[in-house]
This record gives C-alpha cells, sequence and structure tokens, in this order.
C-alpha cells in the first residue's frame, strides 16, 4: 500500500466534521464512552489526475477513563 501511495504522489488530509458521545454505550461515571465522529478525508493523487476526491467518513472512538486521562481504547471505521 505505501508504494503505491508513493508512486501516485497521494496527499490525504482529514477534517473532523462533527463529533458526539454515543448514548447505547456506557456512561463516563463508567471510565468508557463511545464517541461517534464525522470525516472528511480527501485525497489528492496522480491517479485523479490531480483532482482532489473526498470521501465521507464515520469512526467510532472507543475512549477510556485511564489515571485521569481520556485514551482510545479501540477505533472502528464505517
Amino acid at each position: 500500500m505505501t508504494d503505491n501511495a508513493t508512486k501516485t504522489k497521494a496527499k490525504v488530509t482529514a477534517e473532523v466534521l462533527a463529533s458526539a458521545a454515543m448514548p447505547q454505550g456506557g456512561d463516563a461515571g463508567d471510565g468508557e464512552v463511545p464517541v461517534l465522529l464525522f470525516v472528511d478525508q480527501t485525497t489528492v493523487s496522480t491517479a485523479s489526475s490531480g483532482e482532489p476526491t473526498t470521501a465521507l467518513n464515520r469512526v467510532r472512538f472507543d475512549m477510556v477513563k485511564v489515571d485521569g486521562s481520556w485514551l482510545v481504547g479501540g477505533i472502528t471505521s464505517y
């Protein structure tokens, strides 16, 4: 995969448009909270003649509280 990105001179940027804690799973008091992020991912490469292509993604981060800090315990992409 890295070889292809290098060959096509791919540049990928991502922007989080919105995020929210998911109500059905966990409670911050339990030290675990799932968070849903809406992310636009834009790729520019020679494979697309330099024209940007955008993918609209949703990503779930399973946040866990460890020693007073919130850390990512898992990631699921949809």
